[in-house]
């Protein structure tokens, strides 16, 4: 329960300064202080010494009643605004009046928040030389998303701060993401993509030794933004599993043909959770696990043998595997059967329209949009990009799972994992066929390579947050989904209005 209420019109330096404060004080031993951080959810493993400022953030944040500091901040820099109905008005406008609006509205925000003359801000200038701070790429995608979030009474987030050093580039950022996000045309609806056989794409010949199998494995099936880094974390805390982040493998012969495709893309990011594996399971520093990356590359190894390779570190422990890219192919997803004694599948499920929503918010188009357009679900309006994303991936989901055996698939639907994740994760052990450890509905004890690939807001939590369960309900998308979309949400439980 909050034991605190914001003050009229609060400013987030007095509350960051308030947490400054706080940790001050501790510090110097003063007992009112000491009493405040014990309430730090996880006190027990960060112990006395190890409190930073971030630690007293989230204790004054949970004192105002908000989950984290990132919820405190977006509500207070977001209660600045005094325009509501400025988002509709954006939207109705032509791309080139919505940039003069926004140059002009930017302009003056830049001003007033760097203290300086409007006449200093001119439209090229690097905003770098108009406060050195800003010349931290994190410092000016913070500095950015304050200053948008009052102004456009939303946010923008995570912005390509590195890339966005002026106005000018911000600005025609955010003229596009407009019209990306506007309502999909009522005549254009979304038919069926197997239409004509257009996802109908061969793979090559497999290079893989097919009568040699590894070790059983479990492979987490499921959209993105469905809640599967919230399933990883929790699975990795327990002792008999090891859940790295996305590793990105099945749709790939060898490692020589994944570096291959990835650097033409531009999708170097996609050895991010390989890396992770690595470094984690043989204690290697940063330089180290990008240098055993390099090498399996180098020698080509085939990808059978990288599975082998994981699961050889992690022992007698059982590797989970939960790149959601996987089911965007149904070859790939067969790939599994082929490669391992037996597998698991855990299929997990979130409504489409929480799903579709965050899928837009969070931008994922950034990272996905060529992958979308090679099997064809891209589309240039980023709902209906986010709607074929996730009525294609679990349609082959389901089609693939009819002939899994029931003793080796399960499925989970995110709504009930955040509501009663005990149970939820019980019978998910019970189907695991380990027993339950309680350290697997603590997901924010300890540090379980929360960072990098995955969820963004993950490390910003402290608790799972069972409102999630019902914010489709606030988030609908703008629009009707498609017949074909409406089908597969029916098979997976989920009625729509």
């Amino acid at each position: 329960m909050p034991t605190r209420r914001l003050p009229a019109g609060p400013s987030i330096e007095n509350l960051r300064n308030q947490a400054k404060r706080l940790l001050k004080a501790y510090r110097a031993g003063a007992p009112d202080a000491q009493e405040r951080l014990s309430e730090h959810p996880r006190w027990a493993t960060i112990g006395p010494e190890g409190a930073s400022l971030a630690d007293a953030q989230l204790v004054v944040a949970r004192e105002y009643g908000f989950e984290d500091w990132t919820a405190l901040r977006r509500q207070v820099v977001c209660a600045q605004g005094t325009d509501s109905d400025i988002q509709p008005r954006l939207l109705a406008m032509s791309p080139g009046a919505r940039a003069e609006w926004l140059m002009a509205a930017l302009r003056r925000e830049t001003a007033n928040r760097l203290q300086i003359a409007e006449e200093q801000v001119g439209p090229d200038t690097p905003l770098a030389t108009l406060d050195a701070s800003l010349e931290n790429r994190w410092a000016l995608s913070e500095f950015q998303t304050e200053m948008l979030c009052p102004l456009l009474r939303t946010t923008y987030e995570p912005l390509p701060g590195p890339s966005l050093t002026t106005l000018r580039l911000l600005v025609d950022y955010l003229v596009r993401e407009y019209e990306a996000t506007k309502p999909p045309p009522a005549h254009e609806p979304f038919g069926d993509p197997y239409d004509r056989g257009r996802l109908a794409r061969p793979l090559p010949t497999p290079r893989r030794d097919a009568s040699r199998k590894n070790p059983r494995m479990v492979f987490i099936l499921c959209s993105p933004r469905s809640g599967s880094t919230l399933l990883r974390v929790m699975l990795t805390g327990h002792p008999s599993l090891f859940a790295p982040p996305e590793l990105f493998l099945l749709p790939y012969e060898s490692m020589g043909q994944k570096r291959e495709q990835n650097t033409r893309r531009g999708h170097d990011w996609m050895n991010w959770g390989l890396g992770t594996a690595l470094e984690e399971l043989q204690g290697l520093s940063t330089e180290m696990k990008w240098e055993a990356v390099q090498r399996l590359e180098e020698g080509d190894v085939p990808i059978q043998e990288v599975y082998g390779l994981l699961q050889g570190l992690v022992g007698d422990g059982t590797l989970v595997d939960k790149t959601a890219l996987y089911a965007m192919h149904p070859r790939w997803l067969v790939r599994a059967e082929e490669m391992f004694e037996d597998p698991l599948y855990i299929d997990l499920c979130r409504h489409p329209y929480a799903a579709m929503e965050s899928f837009v918010r969070m931008r994922l188009h950034r990272h996905l949009d060529h992958l979308g357009g090679y099997w064809g679900v891209r589309d240039d309006n980023l709902w209906r990009f986010a709607e074929k994303w996730w009525a294609v991936s679990h349609r082959h989901i389901d089609e693939f799972l009819r002939g899994i055996p029931e003793t080796r698939k399960h499925r989970v639907r995110f709504e009930d994992l955040v509501t009663d994740p005990k149970a939820v994760m019980t019978r998910v052990c019970a189907f695991l066929r380990i027993p339950f450890d309680e350290a697997v509905v603590m997901p924010y004890r300890g540090d379980r390579m929360a960072d990098g690939l995955g969820d963004p807001n993950l490390p910003s939590r402290s608790r799972i947050d069972e409102r999630l369960a019902t914010i489709y309900q606030e988030r609908r998308p703008p629009q009707r989904l498609s017949a074909f979309a409406r089908d597969v949400a029916r098979h997976a439980g989920y009625e729509l209005p």
